[in-house]
């Protein structure tokens, strides 16, 4: 009998997505620590909601920070306050249409 976990990975759907409060943007955060392991169009990653509420406005993001290279984006990070999740697995961005292919990987 095997008993060794199996990774898996599942459509991301906004509510598995961690938030991180800040009180500023320049606030620095281990996404190890806070983030969701993901894979991003087949990278690994980790994502949060970077959440920041000053008292008079809240202004949120996303953060995507990437452990493997990504050619779109060569330092590794991805931030923009411009995204939805309206399908399980796609994270919309930006003004353009583009879209990432979001998996969430998990242990079963």
């Amino acid at each position: 009998m095997n008993l060794k976990p199996k990774a898996m990975k599942t459509p991301l759907s906004p509510r598995l997505i961690p938030v991180v409060h800040v009180t500023d943007f320049q606030t620095k955060v281990n996404p190890i620590e806070v983030g969701l392991s993901v894979l991003v169009d087949g990278r690994k990653a980790f994502i949060y909601e970077h959440m920041l509420n000053d008292g008079f406005y809240q202004r949120e993001k996303i953060v995507i920070q990437f452990s493997e290279k990504h050619p779109k984006f060569a330092d590794g990070l991805f931030q923009t306050k411009y995204y939805e999740i309206n399908e399980p697995g796609k994270l919309s961005w930006g003004h353009k249409g583009e879209v990432m292919n979001v998996e969430y990987l998990h242990v079963a």
